[in-house]
C-alpha cells in the first residue's frame, strides 16, 4: 500500500543523489581537456541531419537555436546502433521530431566520446540522451533511449522529453528513478540497482518490471533468490498471465527464467508482414535466438540445433526484406551462420561485406574469429591485422586482444616453434601496446576494463610459453 508522506522525503534523497553525480560527472568533463581533438576538419552533418563527433558544433548550434541536443552513442560494430540509421533515422517521422533538437553522434570507441559518454555513464550502446544545453555546454539530462526501437516508440520519447512540465511531481520522480536504474545496470552497479527498484516499488509496489529489475539483480549475488517463495510468486503469476504482459516484461522474465511458454507467446506478436513485434525492436529472428537460450538452459542439443536454424532462416528473410547488405542484419547473421556451422555462407557474407566496407574494422574481426574456429590460422592472422590497420579508440584495444588470442590458439593446435615465435611477438606487441596506452583518468569508460582484460591474457599466453 502507498503512503504518500514518505515522498517529500524520498523526493531529496533522490534529488540530493542525483546532483551529487551530475556534479562528480561536471568535475570529471572538466578535469581532461586533453581528451579534446586537436585535429581540424570541415565540419559538416550526415544524410541525416547528424553531427558526427563533432560536439562542439553541435552544442554550438544549440545554444544559437535554443533547442536541447539528442546525442546518439553508436559503435559501428553494434547491430542495434546500426538498425536506427537504417530504419529509424531516416524516416520522414524521425525527422519531423528531430526539428526540436540538435542532433549529434558520437561514436562510443573514439576517444571524442569520451567526456560525454562519462557525463551521461553511458554503459550500453546504442544509447540516446535529450539533454539540455547551457552556454555551449551539454547540460542536464532529460531523458534516454536504450537499445533499438521502432521510429513510432523513438518519436513518441522524443516528444515526451519536451513535453515534461505537465507531469505531476510523482511522475518526475518516477522518470528520474527509471533512468537511475538504467544507469546503474549498464554500469553493472547492482546493488545501487537493487536500492533504486526499492524506492521505485515503494511508489509503484506492483510494478512488475520493477519487481524483475530486482530480482535480476539480486541474483548476481544470490543465486538462491530465484527459489524464494516471492521471486517464484512474481515469474509464475507473470508466465500465467503472459497473454496480457508487456513484451517487455516478458523479455525480462525470460531472461531470468527461461520457458517456452513465453517464448511462443512472444512469437505469437511478431508481425509476419514486418517480421518485428509491432512497437517494439525485437525481430522473429531475436525471438528465435532466445530460443538458442531457452535450449542451452535446458541442455537440449537438439533443440538448439531447430532453434539455431530457424534463427539463421529468419534473418535470411529479414535481409531479403530489408536489404541484403544491411550491416545490422549482417552482422547478426554471420554470428548465428557460424553458431549453426555454416561456415561457407558466412565466409560468403564476410567476402561481400569486407569489399563493401574496406576500410572498416567492422567484419575483419568477427571474420578472424571464425577463422581461429576453423583452425585456418593464417587467414586469422591477415583479417585480424586489418582489423588492427582500421580500428582506433576501444576497438584497438579489443583487436590487439583477439591478435594474442588468434597466437595463443594457434599454438594450443600445432604446438611447433613457428607457433612459439608468433606467440612471443604476440605477447610483445601487447605488452608494448599496453605500456603506451593513455588511460582517461577520472572518466567513466570501459577503455581502461579493456586494458585490464588485455594485461590477463597477456600473462595467460605467457603460460604457453
Amino acid at each position: 500500500m502507498k503512503n504518500t508522506r514518505f515522498y517529500p522525503l524520498f523526493s531529496i534523497i533522490l534529488i540530493s543523489f542525483l546532483t551529487s553525480f551530475s556534479v562528480f560527472s561536471a568535475v570529471s568533463v572538466k578535469s581532461n581537456p586533453s581528451l579534446k581533438t586537436t585535429q581540424k576538419s570541415v565540419a559538416k552533418k550526415n544524410a541525416h541531419g547528424f553531427w558526427v563527433n563533432e560536439e562542439d558544433e553541435a552544442l554550438k548550434e544549440a545554444t544559437k537555436l535554443k533547442k536541447p541536443i539528442l546525442i546518439d552513442f553508436f559503435g559501428i560494430w553494434c547491430p542495434p546502433c546500426n538498425q536506427l540509421d537504417e530504419l529509424v533515422f531516416s524516416q520522414a517521422e524521425f525527422k519531423q521530431a528531430a526539428k526540436k533538437f540538435v542532433l549529434l553522434k558520437m561514436d562510443a570507441d573514439n576517444e571524442k566520446s569520451w567526456v560525454l559518454k562519462s557525463k551521461y555513464n553511458v554503459g550500453g550502446y546504442p544509447t540516446i540522451i535529450m539533454a539540455q544545453v547551457e552556454d555551449h555546454q551539454a547540460g542536464n539530462e532529460i531523458d534516454r533511449i536504450v537499445g533499438y526501437y521502432p521510429t513510432n516508440v523513438i518519436t513518441a520519447k522524443m516528444n515526451e522529453a519536451l513535453n515534461s512540465d505537465g507531469k505531476s511531481n510523482q511522475e518526475k520522480i518516477m522518470a528520474l528513478i527509471k533512468k537511475s536504474i538504467e544507469q546503474a545496470d549498464e554500469a553493472q552497479d547492482y546493488k545501487k540497482v537493487i536500492s533504486l527498484t526499492q524506492a521505485a516499488l515503494a511508489l509503484e509496489p506492483e510494478n512488475l518490471d520493477f519487481k524483475l529489475t530486482q530480482i535480476k539483480a539480486q541474483s548476481h549475488d544470490d543465486k538462491d533468490i530465484l527459489k524464494n517463495k516471492t521471486s517464484k510468486k512474481i515469474l509464475d503469476d507473470i508466465q500465467s498471465d503472459r497473454k496480457k504482459m508487456p513484451v517487455l516484461t516478458l523479455v525480462g522474465q525470460f531472461e531470468i527464467q527461461p520457458s517456452k511458454e513465453v517464448l511462443d507467446e512472444l512469437l505469437s506478436r511478431v508481425n509476419p508482414s514486418t517480421l518485428y513485434i509491432d512497437n517494439d525492436g525485437f525481430t522473429e529472428a531475436d525471438i528465435y535466438a532466445m530460443g538458442i537460450d531457452l535450449a542451452e538452459h535446458d541442455g537440449n542439443t537438439s533443440l538448439k540445433k531447430v532453434y539455431t536454424d530457424m534463427t539463421v532462416e529468419s534473418f535470411e528473410k529479414l535481409l531479403k526484406k530489408y536489404g541484403e547488405d544491411s550491416r545490422s542484419l549482417n552482422l547478426s547473421y554471420t554470428y548465428y551462420l557460424q553458431k549453426a556451422g555454416n561456415f561457407k555462407k558466412a565466409q560468403d557474407v564476410y567476402d561481400r561485406m569486407i569489399a563493401k566496407y574496406p576500410t572498416e574494422f567492422t567484419f575483419y574481426y568477427p571474420a578472424a574469429n571464425m577463422a581461429v574456429e576453423m583452425k585456418k590460422f593464417d587467414q586469422a592472422r591477415s583479417y585480424i591485422e586489418k582489423a588492427m590497420e582500421f580500428a582506433y579508440g576501444d576497438n584497438k584495444i579489443r583487436c590487439q586482444e583477439r591478435a594474442l588470442k588468434v597466437a595463443m590458439a594457434e599454438i594450443k593446435e600445432k604446438k611447433d616453434d613457428t607457433a612459439k615465435v608468433l606467440l612471443k611477438t604476440a605477447i610483445e606487441q601487447s605488452e608494448k601496446f599496453s605500456s603506451e596506452f593513455k588511460k582517461p583518468e577520472g572518466l567513466q569508460v570501459r577503455s581502461a576494463n579493456y586494458i585490464k582484460k588485455l594485461n590477463k591474457t597477456i600473462e595467460e599466453a605467457k603460460t604457453l610459453l
